[in-house]
Order: structure tokens, then C-alpha cells, then sequence
């Protein structure tokens, strides 16, 4: 691990350690606070489990666990808002393991979660070429959990309650896709997931980076979906916060506890402040949070 790496890690366990994670929630606890964290992860493989599930004991003490109508009920009205600020999971990439692991840990809390899946990589059963498939167009890295979910466990998902989204056809980056392929990788992909599961798929996810994407991209994907999800983290606030501009958390399955702490808690998001206003003036979107 090199220095810096290890600079912010102590950082990060030296403020949580003084509670600092209680004061910044805290601040965003009360009545003119309707704020959702809405949580970014990926996999959820078997050797995640354990503490994912401490992840989520700890996230239920501190925040109102909401799955996707409740979160659309909320931007719809803040009234509504719960006693606490409220956690919404999203998942990355239709991954198996979210099937097998991730999912079933979110029903033994009474919750559901935001699949956002990828239809060609879902079309690909044989793990020989699932697994070319995740490093070629997903991450160009050697591990286990490489394999997707079929069409029907995502439909599976989508009959127990859990939200299926849209994250392109293929996984591509948008902000380097051709606007003669957006329709492909955006609408085609919608149809696709909703002959799957039966009902509208409302949500959309773009891949990689906060800033992949382009203007053209996501006029295309505003036309078809109502809700669209950032790779870029902050609060969402009932009422304030564009539905087409939902700022994301990332907080892995795995991820160390204290770091989980540190950023659900919100204590990273004045560092993406100025990418938050940045991506709004980009797509043109009125600048919240």
C-alpha cells in the first residue's frame, strides 16, 4: 500500500475512531432534513457476507433502511420523510453473488434494494465467457465473483420486491459511446430488462466515473427514465434534489468498517462538492448539494 493510501486510511479510522462519523450525522438529523444516503456497491460474494451484514446492523442503528417506492415516495413528498435520514442500497452490474448473497442479507433486514443490470452480460451463462466478458467491459481484473445474473433471476428479484435498473446494454462509458449507439445502449437495454421482469424499469445508472457521460447521453437517458443515479457521492434531499441527478455513496459489501463509517456518515461529500457542481453545469441540471 503506498503512503498516501495509507496517510488517508489512518485518516480516515482516527476521526471515526473520535466519533466525528456522529457529528456529521448529527447535523442532517431533524425535520428540515430529508435526506436519503443512497449507497453505491457491486458484488456481494460469499466471503462478503459477514460484513456486509455488519454493515448493515450498523447502518440500521443510525439511518431508516427505504427501498426504491419508498424512495420515490419521498422525492415525491418530503413530508413524508421518516424519523432518520434514510438508506437506499444500489447494486453495480447484475452480479450473481447479489443474487445468492446480497439480495437474501437485504430480506433478513426487511428491506429490498436497486439492481441496475447489464442485458448483454446477463445474456452470457457460460463462466468462460462471463468471465472474458467482466474484464474485457467490466474490470480488467482476475476474481471469482465475475458471473451475472441470468433474466430470470433478475425477474426473480423484481417478483420479491427488489427494483431492477438499467446500466446500459453493454457497460460501456457513455461519455466516449457515439450518439448513434445511445439508443442501442439505452433504450434497447430498457426493453430488454422490462420483457425480462414484466413491469417499467424507472431507474438508470451510468458505469465508471462521475463525469462519463455526455449531454447527448443523458438527454437520451432522461427521455426514457425518470430516475437517474450518479456514480458521484452526496445526500439526496427530498425536494431539493433533482430525480435526474441522484448523488451516490460508494460503500463496498467488504468495505472496511471504519471507511464505511467515514463516507455513509457523509463526511467525504464536501470533497466531491466541486465535481457535484461541475456534473450539474455539465448536463444542465439546476445545482443541489
Amino acid at each position: 500500500m503506498n503512503p498516501r493510501r495509507l496517510l488517508k486510511d489512518a485518516l480516515i479510522h482516527s476521526l471515526t475512531g473520535v466519533r466525528v462519523d456522529a457529528l456529521a450525522r448529527a447535523r442532517t438529523r431533524g425535520p428540515n432534513n430529508p435526506n436519503v444516503r443512497v449507497i453505491l456497491a457491486h458484488g456481494t460474494p460469499r466471503s462478503s457476507v459477514d460484513a456486509f451484514r455488519r454493515q448493515l446492523e450498523w447502518v440500521t442503528k443510525h439511518f431508516e433502511l427505504i427501498d426504491f417506492e419508498r424512495f420515490k415516495r419521498l422525492l415525491a413528498d418530503p413530508a413524508s420523510r421518516p424519523d432518520r435520514p434514510a438508506a437506499l442500497y444500489t447494486f453495480d452490474d447484475g452480479l450473481l453473488s447479489n443474487y445468492e448473497f446480497g439480495a437474501p442479507l437485504l430480506e433478513e433486514f426487511g428491506v429490498r434494494g436497486v439492481f441496475f443490470a447489464v442485458p448483454g452480460f446477463a445474456q452470457t451463462p457460460d463462466p468462460a465467457a462471463a468471465k472474458a466478458y467482466y474484464k474485457q467491459r467490466l474490470y480488467p481484473v482476475d476474481t471469482p465473483d465475475h458471473l451475472p445474473m441470468s433474466p430470470a433471476q433478475l425477474r426473480d428479484l423484481a417478483v420479491r420486491g427488489h427494483t431492477i435498473g438499467n446500466h446500459t446494454y453493454s457497460h460501456v462509458r457513455l461519455s466516449d459511446t457515439l450518439e448513434a449507439d445511445l439508443r442501442h445502449e439505452i433504450d434497447r437495454s430498457a426493453d430488454m430488462l422490462e420483457s425480462w421482469i414484466g413491469r417499467p424499469v424507472e431507474a438508470f445508472a451510468w458505469t465508471s466515473y462521475w463525469n462519463a457521460i455526455s449531454p447527448a447521453a443523458y438527454r437520451a437517458i432522461t427521455a426514457r427514465h425518470r430516475y437517474v443515479f450518479t456514480p458521484c457521492p452526496g445526500r439526496v434531499v427530498a425536494g431539493t434534489t433533482s430525480r435526474s441527478l441522484l448523488w451516490r455513496t460508494n460503500a463496498e459489501a467488504w468495505a472496511d468498517p471504519a471507511l464505511a463509517r467515514f463516507v455513509i456518515s457523509g463526511l467525504a461529500d464536501p470533497l466531491w462538492a466541486l465535481r457535484r457542481r461541475r456534473l450539474a453545469a455539465l448536463l444542465g441540471v439546476p445545482h443541489a448539494g
